[in-house]
């Protein structure tokens, strides 16, 4: 907001408290000499001129209102995350299809393109289990280039902060078909999902290679695929399944009730997961 020129929080509601203050110190000015007024007509005339007087305070210091209205609507658009409910963040460059797998596996319907910075915010759904609702939420962050930390741009540093203050299961997506666009070659790829793993060695993390319905590009042959990542389809489906069952294995103890609960009211053991987008 504030690259956009627009006052920070605190200085609208500033703006609003003398609003108010001025409001009410002027009406009370003319209710109380409206009770003195030596008669009716009087008491009309000090009622008029109050009136007037609120009229030009609010003609021109009501935009502070209307900038706060904005700011709540800004707000109401802002992923609500649960505290309590197991966290996926999905990571990846640009256009390497996180929006899609956040839309395969879960009710998140956040915006598909193929340009850079599609998803400009957090975008958020659930994991859903038909017995017993949401199981874990997912979050589609924006894309990170392969350049200086110190350059990033606020989208990338909102990513950064997704990481670094949710305590969640990062998913890192990798796009080997070529079809991410020059910023989101399979090298500069390699070296975004390197430095996250640097800056965040402790966390839980999952590899995933997208698009895998698509050939592989020349370009990236030289590039080793992590041990362990799942390999997803979001045209064919492909690997869906798989990507939630390691999923649900890094919930913890959620998933270890949840399980448990399961069996007792099916009656089967080692029981696989039953998710539905």
């Amino acid at each position: 907001r504030e690259k956009r020129g627009e006052p920070p929080l605190s200085s609208i509601l500033d703006d609003v408290r003398e609003l108010r203050k001025r409001t009410s110190q002027r009406t009370t000015e003319g209710a109380q000499a409206g009770a003195k007024a030596a008669n009716r007509f009087a008491a009309d005339e000090i009622l008029r001129q109050t009136l007037m007087d609120l009229e030009r305070i609010w003609a021109t210091e009501s935009d502070s209102v209307q900038r706060l209205q904005n700011f709540a609507m800004e707000l109401r658009k802002v992923p609500v995350l649960d505290s309590g409910m197991p966290t996926v963040v999905l990571v990846g460059c640009p256009n390497v299809g996180k929006s899609s797998i956040v839309r395969l596996v879960s009710s998140g319907v956040p915006e598909v393109a193929n340009y850079p910075f599609t998803t400009r915010g957090m975008n958020m759904g659930h994991v859903h289990d038909p017995d017993f609702g949401p199981i874990c939420q997912v979050v589609d962050t924006p894309g990170v280039l392969a350049r200086e930390r110190s350059t990033y741009n606020h989208m990338e540093q909102l990513t950064m902060a997704a990481i670094e203050h949710i305590d969640s299961v990062v998913v890192f997506v990798t796009d080997l078909s070529g079809t991410a666009g020059p910023k989101s070659s399979a090298v500069n790829q390699s070296h975004v999902r390197s430095y996250l793993r640097e800056c965040f060695p402790h966390s839980k993390w999952i590899d995933v290679v997208s698009k895998v319905d698509l050939a592989r590009h020349k370009d990236s042959e030289g590039i080793e695929i992590p041990e362990g990542a799942v390999h997803v389809s979001c045209e064919t489906g492909e690997g869906k399944h798989e990507l939630l069952s390691r999923l649900l294995e890094h919930v913890g103890s959620y998933k270890e009730t949840l399980h448990g609960a399961l069996q007792l009211e099916r009656g089967h053991q080692d029981l696989p997961p039953k998710v539905t987008a």
